[in-house]
């Protein structure tokens, strides 16, 4: 039998580019060295080339290009490549699919958010150019949408794409997610916080970014009510880290809760291993990686029960409506007076984080594979 030959577009390759860069590098390196069914071509960043090369140990071919992502450039010239290429399927981790290729292709879509949260206050760029992105965005997704297999997170977005666009329940496959294998052995590791951090307990941790359905405000308002409670919110720097940091100052909240510009997985791990929880109240999620990263290093999780958190979460997390401002408070204050509830959480988010695995969810994709091409 004749190996099908898979291109995955592979540009976004490894944890520099965050979540999507950590799906395509995990994914990829728990697929088969030698898989019978499939020959596999990689097109990655020129930059990237030797990295993705040493880190894989996989005999993949892989092709080198300068083409960036989101870009005209993208649209008028990977077309042609794949053309050349001649794939019998095209995996695109993203919904970047250009618009003029016309090949048969599976397609990641890790959320749709911009679909519910949308608007010039939930971006860092100027109004002008958020609306022009908005609208190719919106072009882009609608047409990856209604041509494509899709690979989703969660059930819940697999849901939401069926209702909102009518898309057969058939062309969409849940693969779930988990937690980066170098992350895992950071956990497993003894750890301790460098003291320039000054870290007071009992604490809250929250990790991710600060856009607005993310949902910080909520927190900080109960905290208010909860002075004997410290929280430190590890993200990365932009202009909604410093409005975060502004209505820190105007509750005046400072001396309770501090912003870390994007600490290392090393830092955030010695957070986790120390802290009363993690607490997660965004509104939408795609799949919510990080809880599962706080209970991997025994953090237990006060996590919103929006979107798909509660299915990625499971019994594992303690849970409050993204608006309950009382429930929310409550789970705090439980996990702070019993080291019994505390050390069940931890039990419990421990237990749910074994459900999830790289292997299984590249076995998923390579099933998809199959069904698309045998």
């Amino acid at each position: 039998m004749n190996k099908k030959h898979i291109v995955f577009d592979a540009r976004l390759y490894g944890p520099q580019h965050t979540g999507i860069g950590r799906y395509i590098q995990n994914l990829l390196k728990n697929f088969p060295k030698d898989s019978p069914s499939f020959r596999f071509t990689l097109l990655v960043d020129q930059k990237n080339h030797d990295f993705v090369k040493k880190d894989l140990k996989r005999d993949f071919n892989l092709i080198p290009v300068n083409i960036p992502h989101y870009s005209i450039k993208e649209q008028i010239l990977i077309p042609p490549l794949l053309a050349k290429l001649k794939p019998d399927l095209v995996h695109f981790p993203h919904f970047n699919r250009p618009l003029f290729w016309s090949g048969p292709s599976v397609i990641t879509l890790h959320d749709l958010i911009k679909h519910q949260s949308k608007g010039s206050k939930t971006t860092t760029r100027s109004p002008a150019i958020y609306w022009l992105k908005f609208l190719a965005y919106k072009t882009l997704t609608r047409q990856v949408i209604q041509k494509n297999h899709l690979i989703v997170p969660s059930f819940y977005w697999k849901d939401f794409l069926v209702k909102k666009f009518k898309k057969p329940h058939q062309e969409i496959t849940v693969t779930h997610e988990a937690v980066d294998p170098n992350f895992e052995k950071l956990c497993q590791k003894k750890s301790k916080l460098d003291q320039k951090y000054d870290i007071k307990k009992p604490y809250l941790v929250y990790t991710g970014n600060l856009y607005p359905h993310k949902n910080i405000d909520i927190v900080l308002k109960a905290l208010k009510n909860i002075p004997s409670v410290y929280l430190y919110i590890c993200s990365k720097k932009n202009n909604f880290w410093e409005k975060t940091k502004e209505k820190v100052e105007s509750m005046k909240l400072e001396k309770q809760v501090k912003l870390l510009d994007f600490p290392s997985d090393k830092t955030v791990v010695a957070l986790y291993k120390d802290a009363l929880a993690l607490v997660h109240p965004s509104k939408i999620e795609g799949f919510g990686l990080t809880g599962l990263e706080a209970m991997n290093c025994s953090c237990p999780v006060i996590s919103s029960n929006s979107s798909c958190l509660p299915e990625v979460y499971g019994p594992g997390a303690l849970y409050f409506d993204p608006d309950d401002q009382t429930t929310l408070q409550k789970h705090i204050n439980s996990l702070n007076t019993s080291s019994k509830e505390r050390k069940q959480m931890i039990e419990l988010g421990t237990k749910q984080t074994q459900k999830y695995s790289w292997k299984k969810t590249s076995q998923k994709t390579l099933a998809v594979y199959k069904n698309l091409l045998f």
